[in-house]
């Protein structure tokens, strides 16, 4: 980690650097170096709080430690002043260490499902990392390639035609031809032209669904890309398949975790059947349960019907209800376990 860990601070010129390393569960500052003529001006600082927030988004470890010559008073005095304690003294050094007041990294994964419905979206909500499992074996008739919207006949299916084998990646899945965008457009169109909010995603949803894709792993992200931008979500997106990691069910879960450096994984309710939970334990990964029911909302052509698409919801809501919606669940704190 050290050369992630190191970094210089420029301000017309190099005003100073750090060299830090992680080494047996602690980042260790080896050098913490102002300009003479830079000092004074918060640069050592800086550098320390940088190094913080490099320590927690690329490691696991809340603990940063340093040593200092004993007889340099105002090297011990700054580090006090920015949440260091002195530990012991060894020789002519001592040894100091802070822990970081960060709080947990959560990290979620699923295949990505084309105009997934609002759990999926929560559940990228709670979390500070959600990995696509873009690499996943593709499953026949699953809400990979289809998913379900209202209707003046009630519920009805969206489905891409993919042209794929058993055992074929997700992300190497292809489209079986290139009429299924204008049949959904058309589709979309007629059930929803009279919704409050169509018009507003009318002409970006569009221009997304007739973009040209490789694979129908890369559409599906940029829907959900473009969700999670219109109701204001910020959580890092990773691709499985950039991970190199190949493991199976729980331990693959449980390394992709860990690489990411994050100390709790984020499950749906569904995997308390099939998941090895000492396992998590065993690997100092908490396993939260989120559990996630829509609202009832104003929908066109009837009875309630629960468990749409997304676009329902942003059709009939807007993008800025969901978020509220969703910012008032995750204030009540009902929903994980």
């Amino acid at each position: 980690m050290k050369w992630s860990l190191s970094f210089y601070v420029e301000a017309g010129e190099i005003a100073g650097y750090c060299i830090a390393s992680l080494k047996e569960g602690t980042v260790w500052l080896h050098h913490l170096v102002v300009r003479s003529n830079a000092r004074g001006k918060g640069i050592g600082r800086f550098i320390l709080s940088e190094l913080e927030k490099r320590t927690s988004s690329l490691t696991s470890t809340r603990k940063i430690g340093l040593k200092v010559r004993a007889a340099d008073d105002r090297a011990i005095s700054f580090y006090i002043q920015n949440g260091y304690q002195l530990l012991e003294k060894t020789g002519e050094y001592c040894v100091m260490s802070k822990l970081l007041n960060v709080p947990d990294r959560v990290v979620s994964i699923h295949q990505p499902n084309y105009v997934p419905w609002p759990g999926y979206f929560y559940k990228i909500y709670q979390s500070d990392v959600f990995v696509i499992l873009n690499d996943a074996q593709y499953s026949k008739n699953s809400f990979i390639n289809r998913n379900r919207i209202k209707s003046s006949q009630g519920e009805q299916w969206l489905t891409i035609p993919v042209k794929a084998k058993l055992g074929t990646p997700i992300n190497e899945v292809e489209f079986a031809n290139s009429l299924w965008s204008a049949k959904h457009i058309k589709t979309l169109d007629v059930c929803y032209k009279k919704s409050p909010y169509y018009e507003k995603y009318r002409s970006q949803l569009h221009a997304i669904l007739t973009e040209e894709y490789r694979s129908l792993s890369e559409l599906n992200e940029a829907i959900i890309r473009n969700i999670m931008n219109w109701t204001g979500m910020s959580t890092q997106i990773v691709h499985s398949s950039s991970l190199g990691i190949h493991d199976v069910s729980d331990d693959r879960l449980i390394k992709i975790t860990k690489r990411l450096n994050a100390q709790i994984y984020l499950s749906g309710l569904g995997g308390k059947k099939y998941q090895d939970e000492d396992k998590f334990a065993a690997a100092g990964i908490e396993l939260r349960y989120y559990n996630f029911s829509p609202p009832t909302y104003s929908q066109l052509w009837g009875d309630f019907i629960p468990g749409l698409s997304i676009l329902d919801w942003l059709f009939n809501v807007d993008a800025e209800a969901i978020k509220n919606y969703f910012d008032k669940l995750s204030g009540n704190g009902d929903h994980v376990q």
